[in-house]
């Protein structure tokens, strides 16, 4: 039986705080800072998003860089145990996910508005990571029994929508409520940035459900003209001003089994790209002053670009394109006028069966070690990618051990091969 008595002899303290995660806090045993929650939940969240778990596991997956050895190269060829799912599980439910579900409710008993409104927010993103990662997982029943059912991923992504539509109708009303501010080490509560935001992951998650619903692309467009418009609006953690070393300039420095992708800088070298001399392995993304991206505007540029193109509008697909290139450029500080004069004029002359390949590929250079390329790549199917070794390419995470092991309703019949909901194509849509 998999529900066993959690004190046994010689059990570790992680995993029996593990068999607890999804039990509801006691938020009454004392006052509760929230600002202290808040602050936690968002560093938690780019830890775990950033680290070798998540951002440089998709990133292998994705071949924007290459495991060369140990358990690196084992990762890169697809063998990822349940057991080293572990921590991450763990920081996403217990670190994000339940300390925004503590604010929240705390929020409702001590007129807290914003805290409330930043956390429906928050939560949305750690759910939504964390469902295009693992397809099914805990959402109505968690923090409410020990073995809360696995929702379907599709009842996930109606959770998500409702919390970040919650998120921002609580602040575009205005009123803080009665706490003082304090804890917000993302936007130092710049309502209007969370509010912009939100949008811009409503059109995110909207993009990611084109193989399996009827999407409204004039929606989505409505919500990224309301979302991010420039790289002062990016959704972002700077680690050094938590006094934080980056999880993977941490990990490269302590590692030597990660290396350059061929097929990432070959696909570099092929556009005479002079990003290549930042967007390696050890590049920017890996510096001590390093931050992570939850949401920036060079994805809502990317995004905007495909709506258009979907849209059946190349010329409008062509200059956000152009534009998307452009900020990501000014984002990898790369000055090179004369190889964006050309790059635009090799995108005027792109046919409109052309044009969503080069979307798709630029945003998967510039989303270098972020998740969301691996989600970009399962729905678009660019760039075209061979296996690294065997017949296929991972499309998702497994399962947490812990939950295996103690939570009958996790799923025990998937693999790391087995897409998930919104993954698998159907016939009557358009890809």
């Amino acid at each position: 039986m998999k529900r066993v008595i959690y004190l046994l002899i010689g059990i570790s303290l992680y995993v029996f705080s593990g068999c607890n995660l999804f039990i509801k806090p006691d938020i009454n045993q004392k006052p509760a800072d929230l600002g202290e929650l808040l602050s936690k939940s968002e560093i938690t969240l780019a830890n775990a998003l950033s680290g070798y778990a998540a951002g440089m596991t998709t990133a292998m997956w994705t071949q924007q860089i290459q495991g060369v050895s140990g358990e690196a190269l084992s990762r890169y060829n697809y063998v990822y145990l349940s057991k080293e799912v572990n921590n991450l599980w763990s920081d996403l439910y217990v670190g994000v996910m339940k300390n925004c579900d503590s604010i929240i409710k705390l929020s409702d008993e001590r007129d807290a508005y914003y805290y409330k409104g930043v956390a429906e927010i928050l939560y949305a993103l750690a759910l939504g990571n964390t469902t295009d990662l693992f397809g099914d997982v805990p959402y109505s029943q968690a923090f409410k029994t020990k073995y809360p059912v696995y929702d379907p991923q599709q009842q996930v992504y109606q959770g998500i929508f409702k919390m970040l539509d919650q998120g921002i109708s609580i602040l575009k009303a205005g009123d803080p409520g009665k706490e003082e501010l304090k804890g917000d080490v993302v936007y130092n509560w710049d309502t209007q940035k969370w509010i912009k935001a939100a949008y811009t992951l409503k059109a995110r998650y909207m993009m990611h459900l084109i193989k399996v619903e009827n999407v409204d692309y004039s929606e989505v467009l409505s919500y990224l003209n309301q979302g991010i418009q420039s790289l002062d609006d990016d959704m972002k953690l700077v680690f050094y001003k938590q006094n934080i070393v980056p999880p993977i300039y941490q990990y490269l420095h302590k590692n030597s089994n990660v290396g350059n992708s061929l097929t990432f800088q070959n696909l570099l070298v092929s556009y005479d790209d002079p990003r290549i001399t930042t967007l390696g392995y050890n590049g920017f993304w890996a510096r001590q002053d390093a931050y992570f991206p939850f949401v920036q505007y060079t994805e809502a540029l990317f995004l905007k670009s495909e709506v258009y193109w979907r849209m059946g509008d190349s010329v409008q697909a062509k200059e956000e394109l152009k534009k998307g290139v452009q900020a990501s450029m000014q984002k990898y500080y790369i000055d090179d006028p004369s190889w964006y004069s050309n790059y635009c004029n090799y995108v005027d002359t792109l046919s409109y069966d052309t044009l969503l390949h080069e979307i798709a590929i630029q945003k998967y250079i510039d989303e270098l070690y972020q998740p969301e390329a691996f989600s970009d790549w399962r729905r678009l199917g660019y760039p075209r990618l061979k296996p690294s070794t065997g017949d296929k390419i991972a499309r998702r995470f497994p399962y947490s051990q812990i939950e295996l092991d103690y939570n009958d309703n996790a799923p025990s019949n998937v693999t790391v091969f087995t897409p998930v909901w919104w993954d698998v194509q159907d016939s009557t849509k358009s890809f």
